[in-house]
């Protein structure tokens, strides 16, 4: 039985495909190039304008495919972006702009505020560690001298133990009147580390969670008002000042505002 046979209008050339074709697939022809239409049987094939010429590869068989194009460009040869004709759909995204403006502006003010709560937590816990794992702020030897009038070096545990034993009564007078003393400086110690922690060491952590929170929020344009509360608390610190001054600039900044504007209506 002979398999489909397809007549090029322009060469008269015989195109054999193993398979019939569909009426309307456009057919290029491998001898003259040219390009027509697949008719009903008892229709003449239209002829379609001619495509240059193609790599034999891929094409794949005696018999090539043309590529579908849109009405007004089929005569040019030129194929249908629909990626492009999809993307015109849909507005474009305002967040992109926005995240490359603030992204500068955003690390310094991040590494400003992590730097301040890293140095807050430190000196935290270098005031506050002698409280809790120490039982003195003192050593006797800050009140205690010898008969050369020299720091009379010893443990807290051995001054307890002579307080506790020795009955010459010239040395227990003189024993418990340093201890007084040193119970006295041991207080005023621990008044003095306790308030650089709650007037120093606890605001200065705070500020620096307040910082790197904001530059987090500005930075993921989550928050237009942290952004600019912690940029105005940035300018007060030496470090902070232009990274505050940076950050107020960029947040003025058109594309920024409709990148922020755009995550809230998202919200």
């Amino acid at each position: 039985m002979a398999g489909p046979k397809y007549t090029c209008p322009e060469c008269k050339a015989v195109l054999r495909p193993a398979k019939p074709l569909t009426p309307g697939k456009k057919v290029r022809c491998p001898k003259c190039e040219a390009i027509f239409t697949v008719e009903e049987e008892g229709r003449a094939p239209a002829v379609a304008a001619a495509r240059p010429p193609r790599n034999e590869d891929d094409e794949g068989g005696t018999y090539g495919l043309f590529d579908h194009t849109d009405e007004e460009a089929e005569g040019k040869g030129r194929k249908v972006d629909y990626e492009e004709s999809l993307r015109d759909k849909f507005p474009k995204s305002k967040r992109g702009p926005a995240q490359a403006l603030a992204t500068g502006p955003s690390n310094w003010l991040l590494g400003t505020g992590l730097l301040f709560a890293f140095v807050s937590l430190g000196l935290i816990l270098y005031w506050g560690f002698p409280l809790v794992f120490s039982d003195h702020l003192t050593q006797p030897s800050e009140k205690l001298r010898d008969f050369k009038d020299r720091p009379w070096e010893m443990s807290w545990e051995e001054f307890d133990q002579r307080l506790a034993t020795d009955k010459n009564a010239k040395n227990q007078e003189r024993y418990r009147k340093a201890y007084d003393e040193l119970r006295q400086l041991d207080r005023e110690r621990t008044i003095q580390r306790v308030t650089k922690i709650v007037l120093l060491g606890i605001p200065g952590l705070a500020y620096g969670i307040v910082l790197t929170v904001g530059a987090v929020k500005m930075q993921n344009l989550e928050s237009y008002r942290w952004a600019v509360i912690s940029s105005v608390l940035a300018m007060p610190s030496i470090l902070g000042l232009p990274a505050g001054l940076w950050c107020l600039k960029t947040l003025r900044h058109p594309d920024v505002i409709a990148g922020f504007e755009e995550e809230s209506v998202e919200e």
